[in-house]
């Protein structure tokens, strides 16, 4: 993944025993759920304040994402989809018949009427 993240790993790796293991299969599932650049952009950020617990790796992670200007592009959508028969079709369903719930509520303010206290 480059020399950002094997400098991170080898000052991680220096913690002894079953957390070392932990914290690379941990950090490893990390770096599949996030993106290259991001993933990168964390190691060298959690490097440089000497970072070894995963939850705050996961919390550089969220701000080096929060502070990309990268803009996602917008969706092309066809304005003709009102004109489809399926839009049509789900456009002209039956009204949904609430009144069940109305009787439900009546029904408990009838019994918190008949409570003693």
């Amino acid at each position: 993944m480059g020399s950002e993240v094997a400098d991170y790993l080898n000052f991680a790796l220096v913690t002894p025993g079953v957390q070392r293991h932990r914290f690379t299969r941990e950090l490893f599932a990390f770096s599949r759920q996030v993106t290259h650049g991001v993933f990168v952009k964390t190691a060298q950020r959690a490097l440089r304040y000497r970072i070894v617990d995963l939850a705050t790796v996961r919390r550089i992670a969220w701000l080096c994402i929060s502070q990309e200007e990268d803009v996602l592009p917008q969706a092309g959508v066809d304005e003709d989809f009102r004109q489809r028969p399926a839009y049509q079709e789900g456009c002209l369903t039956d009204q949904v018949d609430l009144s069940v719930y109305d009787q439900l509520f009546e029904e408990e303010e009838h019994e918190d009427d008949d409570r003693p206290w």
